[in-house]
């Protein structure tokens, strides 16, 4: 499983990527800014990547940005992303705004919601290669 953080926050960057491994995560490709995300995301191959964790409070570039960015590509539509907030406001907006987010995290965020986000995103995973499976 590989998985990208994108937070500009170092300690919770950090805590992160750290709890991640504890539960069992194979690859953490860490960023600040979403624009550096972007640019990984669009290089590397899409199938390997489980999920993304994106702080949408990042202050170095528009987490919105990325979202729309993101979902441009429609080979990157399938990748599970999960919001990591402290603000409500901004969870509220970003329901508005139509992004297919599979959940919100709030910060400061227990090994417990991490760890259910990782079993929704290797389901999901699962069940896109079940599907690919089929349609061969």
């Amino acid at each position: 499983m590989k998985a990208i953080v994108i937070e500009d926050g170092n300690m919770t960057r950090h805590l992160l990527c750290e709890t991640l491994f504890k539960l069992n995560v194979d690859t953490v490709v860490k960023f600040k800014r979403g624009n550096k995300a972007l640019e990984y995301v669009e290089k590397e191959h899409y199938d390997v990547l489980s999920c993304i964790f994106l702080d949408i409070n990042i202050k170095s570039a528009y987490a919105t940005s990325f979202l729309d960015e993101l979902m441009l590509h429609s080979i990157h539509q399938d990748i599970p992303i999960f919001i990591l907030t402290d603000n409500h406001t901004t969870m509220a907006l970003l329901q508005d705004l139509n992004h297919e987010i599979c959940a919100y995290i709030n910060k400061p965020f227990s090994i417990k919601e991490i760890n259910e986000c990782l079993q929704m995103a290797r389901r999901l995973q699962s069940n896109n290669f079940l599907l690919e499976t089929h349609a061969s």
